[in-house]
């Protein structure tokens, strides 16, 4: 699997969470935050 695959299944597993969820789980107050700092991960980080 690629950085690329693995952004991909995390930004398809976050669709799929409630706002609320997606917060509690990335610590972040928005999901729009959570999917900046899994995409920042995987194409600055990882």
């Amino acid at each position: 699997m690629t950085n690329e695959d693995n952004m991909n299944n995390e930004l398809t597993a976050l669709a799929a969470m409630s706002e609320a969820e997606a917060c509690k789980l990335y610590n972040v107050d928005y999901k729009d935050e959570a999917i900046q700092y899994i995409v920042d991960y995987w194409t600055c980080i990882a």
